[in-house]
């Protein structure tokens, strides 16, 4: 499961990428070594990212022409925690096909 801290950590990879190292550290200051390790995990395997984003939209039965981020809402208010998750990565803007 993608949690809050693994999402923090994956932001913070994201900023490390852009040269920004002491926000990256800044952010995720409180997330474990575990949670880093998934984070870089789930970076590696994008198919992950894709087969978490297929799987929530089956749990809340996305139409093949709903977007990702009309999803994620959805699903996020209907209390999923991956796609909180997800939402917290900045994930809003993919599309589902």
């Amino acid at each position: 499961m993608i949690t809050k801290n693994i999402a923090t950590c994956i932001k913070g990879l994201r900023l490390l990428g852009d040269g920004k190292a002491q926000e990256a550290r800044d952010l995720m200051k409180d997330c474990t070594a575990h949670d880093l390790r998934e984070a870089i995990t789930i970076l590696e395997d994008q198919a992950l990212w894709a087969g978490k984003l297929s799987e929530i939209g089956e749990r809340h039965h996305a139409s093949d022409d709903e977007s990702i981020r009309d999803v994620l809402i959805r699903a996020a208010a209907a209390g999923d925690e991956e796609a909180n998750a997800l939402i917290a990565c900045d994930l809003l803007e993919l599309k589902m096909y």
